[in-house]
């Protein structure tokens, strides 16, 4: 990420004059005093890139699993489409004015919970809100009014929430499909977890789903253990050390790679 070519130009230059702003912010970013431009580590270099392509294959091959786990007929009756059903029936009819503090209507929100609570998902949870006073009161409809918009499903304008062209013509074709799967490209790609859950360093978690998805299908849908999980994880991020994070991998996994999971019916 240092900017390329010219990028990495200017960062070696900083550090040949070894002195000035720009070179301790490089030296705070790269967690280093000094940098050796000679000291290139071929054989580590050719170990990560190794790693790199079989990732890369993996996931290129994850990213074409068939759709057919969830069937077109099927794809309406899926835990994120079910919560959404209620917001974008809503503004089928036209833009829909949100709080003063920028939430979804108290009336609109209820009816999202209401189908919350039917969820397997809520019945889990330790701590159970029975009553709303604003979408922030619930994650998952938080969650799933933010990644509409990340999908460009929706979008806010003057404090308005309405549907984008790219979701007003897939709701007149009722085009389920092609709305799940931009959701779950959003949840994938484009979604700030950090925003959710605060981890802010795992990022692999939801890139690494489909690769986890197409592994699960080659074993024929067999169960896979957190250590497995792990393992599979530190091979496709090898820069990732799932050791550090330890004290928290766990809940991370739930709250990313089982919300995923659960939400998309995977």
């Amino acid at each position: 990420d240092v900017g390329g070519v010219p990028g990495y130009a200017q960062m070696v230059a900083a550090f040949t004059q070894q002195e000035g702003e720009e070179l301790e912010d490089f030296q705070r970013w790269l967690g280093c005093d000094h940098w050796d431009e000679t000291d290139a580590k071929p054989a580590e270099l050719a170990l990560r890139v190794q790693h790199l392509n079989q990732y890369l294959a993996e996931m290129q091959r994850a990213r074409w699993l068939a759709w057919t786990l969830n069937p077109a007929a099927e794809v309406i009756q899926m835990p994120i489409m079910q919560l959404l059903a209620p917001m974008l029936t809503v503004l089928y009819a036209g833009p829909l004015k949100l709080t003063a503090t920028g939430n979804l209507p108290l009336r609109l929100v209820d009816a999202m919970f209401a189908i919350e609570q039917q969820l397997p998902s809520w019945q889990r949870l330790r701590f159970k809100k029975r009553k709303m006073s604003s979408e922030q009161d619930s994650a998952l409809i938080c969650f799933s009014r933010h990644l509409a918009q990340k999908a460009g499903l929706v979008k806010v304008t003057a404090n308005k929430l309405q549907l984008t062209k790219t979701g007003e013509k897939l709701l007149l074709s009722q085009n389920q499909l092609k709305m799940y799967q931009k959701l779950l490209q959003a949840a994938l790609d484009k979604f700030s977890w950090v925003e959710l859950d605060g981890y802010q360093d795992f990022h692999f978690l939801q890139l690494g789903f489909m690769p986890i998805l197409d592994y699960l299908q080659q074993q024929e849908k067999s169960a896979i253990g957190s250590e497995l999980l792990f393992d599979k994880l530190q091979a496709w991020f090898p820069e990732c050390d799932t050791e550090a994070y330890a004290d928290h991998l766990d809940d991370a996994v739930e709250t990313r790679i089982q919300w995923i999971g659960e939400l998309f019916g995977l």
